[in-house]
């Protein structure tokens, strides 16, 4: 709009000096315009620095506690190894040599009367209490000190027959949750003596198994969810499995089945091929990867990462699957089944036999197959989720 003239006048008397006159032809036409835009623009870069400021102290926020969880994890899992380490091959040969010594009398493991214990089960419950678990059996009896606090024992005392019984023997291991439990078991009666007094030893079947959760009873340490720990009575008697049924049906207080998210059952895991190992999670020829592949995913995960390298097996071709302790609890729910595991390494011409006796078992398959499980357990415990059993489609 072409040069505009600003006067400014000062009174001559004032001392200032003359009238002057300033050319401001490029000055904009609000000065004040100007001003505005500088302050917009001051605050926006003023706010985009508080936000960047605050992004990094989130994103530092979230590293440190990131960092503080993988230093937990770590420290988890370092225990986790360490405690491992307790599992040895002499331990075991130890306990199975116990367990199929003689006067052990074949581990038969039924009384005619309501009263008394079995010398293995007495054995197991001292065992459960020097480990520190807590016991969830019966009522304690006044006559044994096998409880910790005044009114429960390790015993879980059920009907075979008429008026013979057997003992399940139970301990827990309180984990950081207790509404999720692991069920790890094995059967410890066999079949005693004949009817010509020899006895049947069982050394691989089931000191071998029992031998084993006695070694991982003892390595528990940190986890967030919690153990059973089950020694099942009168497996071999009559039909079988009497004791892991019984639990089912009469499960304490504490452990409803509704709480049990996996149960892992070792039943003869000492003899056969060195490198080869049946995984049995389903009956028949079912594919276990697939009905449960969280079990099979972490098992062969351990199996390569701890170099294990055994020949994972999921079908033995004689449906043991259903024979063994596991198989209560599986079939337990018509839906939302248990997922489970049966480690085992096969019959042999021993199987039941009084030939099964101690010496003819391989310790360092064993210990690695019970280091497996123990460490089967921590990894199912460190699941964000409950492990699934996914129905084949009909």
């Amino acid at each position: 709009m072409g040069a505009r003239l600003l006067r400014f006048r000062q009174l001559a008397d004032s001392g200032y000096g003359e009238v002057k006159e300033v050319s401001v032809a490029d000055k904009p036409l609000d000065e004040s315009v100007g001003k505005k835009r500088s302050v917009v623009v001051l605050v926006f870069w003023m706010l985009l620095a508080i936000c960047s400021w605050l992004l990094i102290a989130w994103a530092l926020g979230i590293d440190e506690a990131a960092r503080e969880n993988i230093a937990i994890q770590q420290s988890s899992l370092q225990q986790i190894e360490e405690s491992k380490t307790s599992i040895t091959e002499i331990e075991l040969l130890e306990n199975v040599r116990f367990l199929s010594h003689k006067n052990m009398e074949g581990r038969g493991t039924i009384r005619p009367t309501e009263g008394g214990y079995e010398f293995p089960s007495l054995f197991l419950a001292r065992e459960l209490q020097e480990y520190g678990l807590k016991p969830l059996g019966d009522p304690a009896d006044p006559k044994e000190s096998l409880n910790i606090g005044p009114s429960r024992s390790y015993f879980q005392k059920f009907k075979v027959w008429g008026e013979v019984y057997s003992h399940n023997v139970i301990g827990f291991f309180e984990g950081e949750n207790k509404e999720e439990v692991i069920v790890i078991g094995a059967h410890y009666d066999h079949m005693g003596k004949d009817t010509r007094g020899e006895i049947y030893y069982g050394a691989d079947d089931n000191a071998s198994g029992t031998a084993a959760v006695l070694e991982i009873a003892e390595a528990l340490s940190i986890l967030k969810r919690s153990v059973l720990i089950a020694f099942w009575g009168a497996e071999e008697i009559g039909d079988g499995l009497l004791g892991s049924e019984y639990f089912v049906t009469h499960p304490p207080a504490e452990v409803p089945v509704t709480s049990i998210i996996a149960v892992l059952n070792l039943d003869m895991i000492g003899r056969n091929n060195p490198n080869e190992l049946y995984v049995l999670g389903a009956p028949g020829k079912k594919n276990f990867e697939e009905v449960s592949p969280d079990l099979c995913k972490l098992t062969l995960k351990l199996n390569e990462r701890q170099e294990f390298n055994f020949k994972l097996v999921y079908d033995d071709g004689a449906d043991c699957f259903s024979r063994s302790d596991q198989y209560s609890f599986f079939k337990a729910k018509a839906k939302d089944k248990i997922p489970v595991i049966f480690y085992f390494t096969g019959e042999h011409p021993d199987y039941h036999t009084p030939r099964d006796t101690f010496e003819k078992l391989n310790y360092s398959k064993m210990a690695k197959i019970t280091k497996l499980t123990f460490l089967m357990c921590w990894e199912i415990s460190e699941l964000s989720h409950r492990p699934i059993y996914v129905e084949e489609s009909k």
